[in-house]
């Protein structure tokens, strides 16, 4: 599953709303205890923090010459 924003709705509170009250009761009724999400892009790191997700590992992904960052998040369901 992806989770996007429109350019031009960004910074209303669509994504937190989306994640907190549709992504995660969903997940947290289907017995799963923890929740875990990646992004390959820098800034979208600060919106799943704001969102209470931590960090677990960073990984610079290597394809030939060129690379991208990818960032892995988790958050435990049983504290919503």
């Amino acid at each position: 599953m992806a989770l996007a924003v429109n350019i031009e709705s960004k910074g209303r509170g669509i994504g937190s709303t989306f994640l907190t009250q549709g992504i995660e009761p969903y997940v947290k009724s289907k017995g799963c205890k923890h929740l875990g999400l990646i992004t390959s892009t820098a800034r979208n790191t600060s919106f799943y923090k704001k969102n209470d997700y931590v960090l677990l590992d960073y990984m610079d992904l290597k394809y030939g010459a060129k690379s991208i960052g990818n960032w892995a998040f988790l958050k435990t369901m049983n504290k919503l």
